[in-house]
């Protein structure tokens, strides 16, 4: 006997049917939607920071990896995992700012002075590592300090009363820091990775944050240093990493792809090209203009930025530029800074009165003239 259907079930059955054919179609879109996603092209592709606990800080840098388009789904989530489980550990060492629980960190060794500290194997090889380079780069934290606090000030007016040149008090604690005070403070590398912050007591901070030691301007090279043997221990070598301050290190590329093009981002255009090459760490100098993103600015023709020389406590006197080698982020920077007191020849891209200074003669331009130097 055949069912029959009141006019109202007839009406329900309808509804019901066509509900349940929407929804296969929102299904359906849905998953082509999710399977375009997946099935990105191959490519460069920006490494997510998401999974890292001080994301935040993270946020400083970038990975971005080649990633082809059969495993790019898998890859991604692998490479967001240990991309995070790097940085924090690396961040977690060396920051000179936060309390880690139970890590003696560089917070921890500024706060226990003339004592003997167990630390880390990692963050005691990489301050072996930049003091034995020049004991000046672990030791002038409070002066690195004291010239980031003004060159990030957002009021221009504050910080030119604040700047040495119009500030008597200014000059005077970072001449007695440069001329007497640094030579109060040393570091003891120990056995089985114990260190010792020795600060006598005639030494004299110029900051009032007590902080004598920090990575200062390697902070970025040791960051983006372990992220790299990290990544390369887990068969990871066809990326880049890059931090806000300018600096860029390959992880070792073997995919043939061209991958980057280096390009100052503080003109409207850009005034050189370069193809990255594989296995080269780059730092490059931005253009000097007031940002709150990079750390320089103006004053009476004088150029401030964080890349300080030793000797006088002062910045260099330097231009828009890139200097490379394939030494290393670490040993790149440390070559910089021999550039700069012209004791080593490097490779280098600089723009000086609308011309391109270098001595790389792969360098081309479409804007300016080049010239080679040797």
């Amino acid at each position: 006997m055949a069912v029959v259907y009141t006019k109202s079930e007839k009406k329900n059955i309808i509804i019901r049917v066509v509900l349940l054919a929407i929804l296969l179609v929102v299904i359906v879109v849905c998953v082509v939607i999710i399977v375009n996603q997946v099935k990105t092209k191959s490519g460069i592709q920006k490494i997510s920071n998401d999974s890292a606990v001080h994301k935040g800080e993270l946020s400083d840098f970038s990975l971005n990896y080649y990633l082809d388009e059969d495993n790019i789904a898998r890859n991604q989530i692998l490479l967001e995992r240990e991309y995070a489980n790097a940085f924090d550990k690396i961040y977690e060492l060396i920051t000179p700012y936060e309390d880690i629980n139970y890590i003696h960190n560089i917070k921890y060794i500024n706060e226990h002075i003339n004592e003997e500290i167990k630390i880390d194997s990692i963050l005691y090889d990489y301050l072996k590592l930049v003091y034995e380079l020049n004991p000046y780069y672990i030791l002038q934290a409070p002066n690195y300090n004291f010239w980031k606090d003004i060159i990030y000030i957002s009021d221009t007016k504050q910080r030119e009363l604040l700047d040495p040149i119009n500030n008597i008090d200014s000059k005077n604690e970072i001449d007695y820091f440069i001329n007497d005070s640094i030579n109060y403070i040393s570091l003891d590398f120990l056995n089985d990775n114990i260190i010792k912050l020795n600060v006598d007591p005639n030494y004299k901070t110029i900051c009032e944050d007590n902080m004598y030691i920090s990575f200062n301007s390697f902070y970025d090279a040791v960051i983006m240093d372990y992220i790299k043997k990290e990544l390369n221990n887990n068969g990871h070598t066809d990326g880049y990493i890059a931090s806000i301050n300018g600096y860029y290190l390959d992880l070792g590329m073997t995919s043939k792809t061209n991958y980057i093009v280096l390009r100052s981002n503080e003109y409207k255009e850009g005034y050189y090209s370069l193809q990255a090459k594989k296995n080269y760490s780059y730092i490059t100098i931005f253009d000097f203009k007031v940002s709150t993103y990079y750390p320089y600015y103006e004053i009476n023709d004088l150029k401030r930025t964080l890349f300080l020389n030793q000797n006088t406590g002062y910045s260099y006197d330097i231009k828009p530029s890139v200097y490379y080698d394939n030494m290393g982020i670490i040993n790149t920077l440390d070559n910089l800074y021999k550039y700069f007191n012209n004791d080593i020849k490097t490779n280098y891209i600089l723009l000086d009165d609308n011309k391109i200074k270098t001595n790389d003669e792969s360098i081309k331009s479409d804007k300016y003239e080049v010239v080679y130097e040797k």
